[in-house]
């Protein structure tokens, strides 16, 4: 409905709809370096959930050329190249990397950022590494699959969580839809299928109603804060609530 130039979902979802709807009419050019200068300086810093951001910026950068600012495009490219995918990764001394590398969902949106990005830039050497793009995603693709197996076998450690179940959600969709390998896609989308299906047989008229393994107060009194309460509405339509978000 309105784009907000510093935020990267609000661009993605510019650009998707315009994909979808040729009539659709927006202004790509407020997008600019320093209109994303809040997460530049995130990612710069290496804090908590940048993972987030790098993976919102791949729909960008796979959606933008000819259509978003070269330098922008240029900038997510400066970043995902820089960017620590790992705990084990070297760490130079004179740096303090704040992310979380452990959960359930950050292990996956790890691997898929890392892979989009070796994919992106397979010829470019990584800074903080010292591989090129195509090892980044040769290393990252087996743990994707990985991941993906656990879940099948074991089910999820932040099981029904009305915040992390999006972010399992958001970086299979992110996978199916901006890579062509196909057993990842084949995977990605039995698991994302797998997701959704938890998310369904515990909702009812749009609450996300079971025990859960993760949450917080922000998200856990009323229904409507849930995070993943856009997504249900979306999908399964049991609610006459409004939407909370339109990006």
């Amino acid at each position: 409905q309105q784009l907000g130039p510093g935020s990267e979902t609000s661009i993605a979802a510019h650009l998707i709809r315009a994909r979808r709807e040729p009539d659709f009419v927006w202004d790509p050019s407020l997008v600019t370096v320093d209109s994303l200068a809040g997460t530049w300086q995130m990612l710069d810093d290496w804090k908590d959930t940048g993972d987030f951001r790098v993976m919102y910026l791949h729909w960008v950068l796979a959606l933008g050329a000819g259509v978003i600012d070269p330098s922008v495009l240029a900038a997510i490219e400066q970043r995902m190249v820089e960017f620590r995918y790992r705990w084990n990764d070297p760490l130079p001394a004179d740096r303090v990397d704040h992310k979380w590398f452990w959960s359930e969902n950050h292990r996956i949106i790890l691997a898929v950022d890392e892979y989009l990005a070796g994919l992106a830039f397979p010829d470019r050497v990584f800074t903080v590494t010292g591989l090129t793009g195509a090892q980044h995603a040769q290393r990252a693709r087996p743990e994707i699959l990985s991941w993906i197996d656990e879940r099948a076998r074991f089910g999820f450690s932040e099981w029904h969580s009305n915040v992390y179940m999006l972010k399992n959600i958001t970086p299979l969709l992110t996978l199916i839809e901006l890579c062509d390998d196909e057993e990842l896609i084949r995977r990605g989308t039995a698991a994302l299928d797998l997701c959704l299906a938890d998310l369904a047989l515990h909702l009812q008229r749009g609450a996300y109603g079971a025990t859960r393994g993760r949450t917080y107060k922000k998200d856990k009194m009323s229904a409507l804060d849930e995070a993943t309460f856009g997504t249900a509405k979306l999908l399964f339509d049991d609610t006459d609530q409004g939407w909370r978000s339109t990006t």
